[in-house]
């Protein structure tokens, strides 16, 4: 069977440190760390996390160690921000997280 693939944002290494997430972030690393899932982190994260605390830093970095698929930003990515954009569906404000969603991969059974 397949490895579920999941999108992580930011905020899933900042809600480690966070009274409230902790427990939630903490379960989602161990899945990640015993191999029941593959972890895709955007280009936009691992710029994002140059600013962040060092304890996210280095989280990140433990997450770069593991199984994952690192996503780069694509003009396809770029044409759908702007899109998101155009249609105020996102601010500019979060014009960056708008193109980091990966495109979907459907599939079709047969």
């Amino acid at each position: 069977m397949e490895r579920l693939r999941v999108y992580v944002d930011t905020s899933v290494f900042g809600g480690c440190f966070d009274r409230e997430f902790s427990d939630n972030s903490w379960a989602f690393f161990e899945t990640l760390w015993a191999g029941q899932i593959t972890a895709m982190l955007s280009t936009n994260l691992l710029r994002e996390s140059e600013e962040a605390p060092e304890q996210v830093k280095e989280l990140v970095g433990r997450a770069l160690q593991d199984d994952c698929e690192r996503i780069d930003v694509t003009q396809d990515m770029v044409n759908l921000r702007d899109a998101y954009l155009d249609a105020q569906i996102v601010t500019a404000r979060y014009a960056d997280d708008a193109c980091t969603l990966p495109r979907p991969r459907l599939r079709v059974p047969m």
